[in-house]
Parts: C-alpha cells; structure tokens; sequence
C-alpha cells in the first residue's frame, strides 16, 4: 500500500495498492476466487459492507502481480473480462459525474455526448437515485499495472497442450486472445503496464494485441469541433503504455511483424501542453504507441527487425524505447534498424526512438555497428546498447567518431548512454596465480629435483646426438611447464587489433582532423562559472572486454581530449577487467575530468601518448623500409635480367632505381 486518504465523512480511501500473489500456486480455481473477491460487483448488487455500518474502502488504483501460479488462459481470460466489466461502469460513473464535458466514450465504449448518455440513463428522478445509489457502493477502479508472467497462457508447444485435446486447447487460445484485444483495445480498462513474458506466447498472441492497439487508438473527433475540444477525451484515454514479451521464444519473424503493422498503422493521439493553467493539444507532436516495448529471447531474426525498423521509419516516434535482446539478429537487421532510425529523426527530431538495446546477439559485427553509430552520432539514440556481440577494431573505431560527431553538435543537451560491455576490444588477460594445490605447482616440484640430476645427462646425451649430426638445442624442453608456455606462448588475441586502442585512437585523431579543419571550436560548451555543471556528458561500458593497463592509458587520453576541446566528459566504466592491475585507474576513468581525478589521467594520457608517439615513429620507418626493400628488389630483377641476356644494351641499366643503404651498381 503506497497512500492512504480520509475524506470528511470518515470514509477511508486507498489510492494506491500493490497486490502480490506471485509463486502461490493458486491455479485456474484458485485465481477465479480472488477475482470475484478484489473486483467489486457491477450487475446492480450492494455492497454488503455499506449496509451493516462496516467501514467502506474505496479502492481507486492497483497494480496486481500473479506470476508462477499456474494459470492457464482460462482463468487469465475471465480476469481480462472483469476488468473491462469494471472499465465500463467506471466510465459510466465518470459520465454521471461530469455533465459538462462533451464527447466521451459511453459504457459499450463507443463515442456520445454527455447529454444523450445522462438522457438515456435519466428518464425520472427514481432512475436517477438509482443510479447514483449504484455508483456511490461500487468504487472506481483501474488496474495500473498487471503481470502475469511464467504462466502458461498461450499453449504454444508447452507440454499441458500435449495432453489435452487439441479442441480444448483451440478454444481456451481463442477465449484468452478474443480478450487479450479487447482489453488493450479498451479505452477505459487497458493497463499502462503488461507484462506476459515466458507465457508461451506465439504469433496468433502477438496478432491480438496488434488489433487491439489499433482499436485502442480509434479517436473519433466530429469534423466540425477543433482539436482542443478533445482534451478531455485524450486525460481520459487509458492506452498500453509498456508491453513486456521476453521468453516468448515463438513470437519470431511473424509475431515481431504482426505488432510492428501495428505500431506502423496505428492511430496516434497529440501530446498535451500545459501553460498557464490551461491545457491545450499540440497537433505536430504526437503521442508514442508504445512507450517501451520489450521482445527479448524471442526467437528475432533479421526479418522481424527489419518489420520494426519499417515501423520505426514509416511512424517515427511510435515507439520510444525497443529491447531486441538476445535474439537471432545479424548484420542486415542491425544496419536496417540504424537507417531507419537515421531518417525518422530526420523526419522529426522532437520524437524519436530513445532506447535501443541489441546486446547478446552474437552475429552483429562491426558492419551493423556502423550504422548503429552513424544513428547514435545524430543524436538519434540516447541509450545504445550492444553488449556480448562480435564488435572488432572497426566498429569501435566508427563508435569513436560517433561520439565526436555527438558532442561537437548542439544535440547532445544532457546526458547520453553507450554500453558495449563483453565485446573482446582488448588484447590481454590477467595470467592466472598459482595456488598451493595447482597442478602446475605439483609438476614443477616435483620435477625440480629430477631435472637437476638428469641435467648431466641431458647435455652428454645432447653433445653425442650433435656429434653424429642431430642438433637438440630448442626442441627439447626442462620440463612439462616449459613445453606448454611454448605451445602457448603466442596469444591470438594480442596478435590482433587492439578494438578498445583503436577506439581511444580514433576520437584523438578525428579531433585533430577537426582541429585543422576548423570544425572544432576549443571554447565551445564553455559556460563560464557554470561550465562544470552545464558539461555534457557521455556515460560509456566497457566491463568484461578483456582491457589492461594500456588500455585505460588511452581511455584517459580519449577523455582529456574530449575535455579540452569539446567540453565533454566521457564517464567510463571498466570494472570486471581483471587485468587492469592499477585500480585508481578505474576509479579515475569513472569520475572522468572531474574532481581530484585529473592529474592521474594526466599522467596516464602521457604515458600512452608517448607510446603513440614512438608507436607513429615506427610505422613510419617501416613504411620506409618496406619503400626501400621494394626499390632493391626492383633493382635485383632488372640486374639478374641484363646478366642473363647477353644480346641486350647494358646503357638501359645504368638509370637504376636508388635505396638508402648507400651500395652502387
């Protein structure tokens, strides 16, 4: 219970109510016998409570949460039709109770005005205190957030469908979706908040809640009133505002389509403002369908991203925060969501997709996280998450430029997200410590005192192979130990492209293009005495990507530049690295360009600039060398050429090309 009132009759009034029966195991019977019991009755009976003096509780609103009982759509579905019973009536007794306003939904849920429906419920005065005398006993009610999840409800392949018969299972799934649309279609009972995940959900669900959305979302405004004449209609429209899916491994391609049409299609109502006491509708920005919609492990694959992204594209801002994790998404879905988000933010910038998390979908790559970041640098995504994909050296780069693009642009106002954590952009990992019991340690006491006495022989025995024309020197290891650190000796990872080096390297190097350019203003985002907490601010993940102390050397060095010439400070979160062996570091990177942190990034941006510095020396040389061996090369063909051709005029090979190592020909 969240808050409790008392009017001046002495009535005690609830506004609030959380109702928990989670892991009750209360079943189909056990669910049908609490529905009958919260929900107050509406077929013209009376409160018992009111007529033997007992204090009467007037409920307004409560979230409810049933998760684990093993319900089935049975009694799912007589809880979807009590609360549109009770949307209805509450409709009825907001009518009675507002005479005044005009053009609102009557009980059957289609749109009159107030002087018919008081009219057809009114004939006398005897019908009148009848009807008020029914509104006053049941109490107005709406379910705010309802989650029923970890039920079996949708029937799809779960194993009580196995054993029974296939026309009860039909009938049950057809019950339980004829109500799943009706109650989101319901303009005064669908709850802001619905959450059905792992319910065995498939695409004839996802079809339900399609249709039901757009019924929801059908406003009939009379063509001669203008758009502030429905103000009240729109403060009195409930509508879905978060929809939880995830675990509903069946809803794939088809069920993420089936809603996509829906958020595509869907009618959108206008946002209102208010100035002044005064509330008005503002007619060029609209309402989202979905706030937040959550299709996690569903079993997504390209086809059903690119549907969404078609949604996102074709309806901007109908959807504001979308959670695709762990799913079956590649390449071509990531880059269709990153070009649709791209062009809906052209379309209008004030409304746009906000959220986008696509983490733990292993086959993105650097080619989808290109566009992902184009979309993220435009200012078009907020919060970007990609954790646990296959995110290289190139699309950590592209992510670099992104956030020198965002912060050097005026749409960056406050706060923005990125959390690529559990990418592998680092090249080392902290070597394991040997304990007391470690094989390791076994073998190599063990073996201490044996190879110390078979040291003599091991050289006699060598010295005799080379005599006779063996050479053992290097093929032979001391011990066990030795030959595994030789099998092992060569990490591929630190073979590679270090991703997060690449990462620091391209936001230094596209600010020192930018500096040349002239596309960089070192004073912008300057507000003098207030610039510390006027600073924009980019929080970043990097947890669990295999970094070590180099790496945070030129994390630090990414931050100071982003500090000094964009006014921007990059937060960065590296905990759960474990080969970062000096954790102030991580504190440090956590804080950013803040606080007593400074001279410690200053010192650690200086070391790795000096390491990029020798580093930029060496590939220079080496181009050089490379330059050189080629020309000596050249040379050697055209010489071997003359010596081999006696015919041939050696006055064509005196002009030879020319190296640095000084000989002549």
């Amino acid at each position: 219970m969240d808050a409790k009132e008392q009017n001046d009759e002495g009535e005690q009034k609830l506004k609030y109510l959380n109702v928990d029966i989670s892991s009750s195991l209360v079943g189909d019977h056990g669910m049908k016998s609490f529905i009958d019991k919260i929900f107050p009755r509406t077929d013209g009976g009376v409160d018992k409570s009111s007529k033997t003096g007992e204090q009467k509780i007037n409920l307004q609103t409560f979230t409810l949460s049933a998760r684990m009982n093993l319900l089935t759509p049975f009694s799912i579905s007589y809880l979807f039709n009590r609360m549109v019973e009770i949307g209805k009536h509450n409709n009825m007794k907001y009518l009675q109770s507002t005479k005044s306003i005009e053009n609102l939904v009557d009980i059957d849920g289609n749109l009159t005005t107030t002087e018919e429906t008081v009219a057809n419920s009114t004939n006398n005065k005897e019908a009148a205190q009848e009807s008020e005398e029914l509104a006053s006993d049941i109490p107005f009610l709406f379910v705010h957030s309802l989650d029923i999840g970890l039920n079996d409800i949708g029937m799809h392949g779960s194993e009580i469908s196995k054993v029974m018969d296939d026309a009860d299972v039909t009938a049950q799934q057809r019950l339980f979706f004829k109500s799943l649309q009706v109650l989101i279609g319901s303009q005064t009972s669908c709850p802001n908040t619905l959450r059905m995940d792992s319910c065995g959900l498939g695409p004839p669900a996802c079809r339900s809640i399609g249709k039901g959305i757009i019924d929801g979302a059908k406003v009939i405004l009379d063509e001669k009133t203008e758009l502030e004449d429905s103000i009240e209609e729109v403060r009195c429209h409930k509508k879905l505002k978060e929809l939880y899916l995830n675990g509903n491994d069946a809803i794939g391609d088809a069920g993420a389509a089936a809603i996509a049409a829906a958020l595509r299609t869907s009618n959108r109502l206008p946002k209102m403002k208010t100035n002044s006491n005064q509330t008005t509708c503002q007619p060029d920005s609209l309402l989202p369908v979905l706030e937040h919609l959550d299709l996690s492990s569903c079993g997504i694959g390209d086809t059903g991203a690119e549907a969404l992204a078609l949604a996102i594209e074709g309806s901007p801002g109908c959807i504001k925060s979308l959670n695709l994790r762990n799913n079956k998404i590649t390449d071509e879905g990531a880059m269709a969501l990153g070009r649709a988000i791209k062009i809906s933010c052209k379309k209008n910038r004030s409304c746009g997709l906000v959220e986008l998390d696509l983490s733990n979908n292993p086959k993105i790559s650097c080619q989808g996280v290109t566009d992902l970041a184009h979309a993220f640098g435009n200012g078009s995504i907020k919060h970007l998450s990609i954790r646990s994909c296959s995110i290289g050296a190139d699309g950590s780069s592209a992510l670099g430029r992104a956030l020198v693009h965002l912060a050097s642009t005026n749409v960056l106002d406050s706060l923005s997200k990125i959390d690529i954590s559990g990418n592998m952009l680092g090249t080392q990992s902290k070597p394991k410590k040997s304990t007391a019991y470690s094989a390791s340690l076994l073998r190599s006491k063990a073996s201490a005192s044996f190879n110390s006495h078979m040291s003599f022989i091991g050289n006699k025995l060598k010295k005799g192979l080379k005599d006779v024309g063996f050479d053992m020197s290097g093929a032979i290891s001391e011990s066990d130990d030795d030959q595994e650190s030789n099998n092992y000796n060569i990490d591929e990872r630190a073979t590679s492209r270090c991703g997060i080096r690449a990462f620091s390297d391209s936001i230094i190097d596209e600010l020192e293009e930018s500096l040349k350019d002239n596309n960089v203003d070192k004073n912008k985002g300057n507000y003098g005495d207030d610039a510390e907490q006027n600073c924009k601010k980019i929080l970043i993940g990097l947890r669990m990507c295999s970094l070590d102390d180099g790496a945070s050397d030129s994390l630090a060095a990414a931050v100071l530049a982003m500090k000094e010439n964009l006014h921007t400070d990059l937060l960065v979160d590296i905990t759960m690295n474990s080969a970062i062996e000096n954790y102030e570091s991580i504190i440090a990177l956590q804080h950013g360009s803040q606080g007593s942190w400074t001279e410690l990034l200053d010192e650690m941006s200086t070391k790795y600039t000096e390491i990029r510095e020798a580093l930029r020396i060496a590939r220079k040389r080496a181009v050089e060398e490379l330059n050189n061996a080629a020309a000596r090369d050249e040379a050697e063909a055209i010489m071997s050429g003359a010596f081999y051709n006696n015919d041939e005029d050696y006055s064509d090979y005196y002009d030879l090309p020319q190296y640095d190592d000084g000989d002549n020909y």
